[in-house]
């Protein structure tokens, strides 16, 4: 058996890093702040135009603590130094 909920076990392991036209408040507001992360893949074509400013868009209506957890500490989390 596992020690821990799946919902735990995800929350601590895994992030997901969305394209930037797709809508990340819309998948935070349905799931957790806690599985999603900033990536561009700029300068190539699939980093869109503007990630940094869509995704800050998107964002606009979560406070400061879940805007923190996107654009870097998930990725603190799951890359720790």
């Amino acid at each position: 058996g596992m020690s821990r909920p799946p919902s735990q076990q995800l929350r601590e392991q895994f992030a997901f890093t969305p394209f930037p036209f797709e809508n990340v408040g819309a998948l935070v507001s349905e799931s957790n702040p806690d599985l999603f992360l900033f990536s561009s893949d700029y300068p190539h074509m699939e980093g869109g135009r503007d990630p940094l400013g869509r995704f800050d868009r998107s964002l606009e209506d979560f406070d400061d603590a879940v805007k923190a957890k996107f654009f870097h500490e998930n990725f603190e989390r799951v890359f720790p130094a």
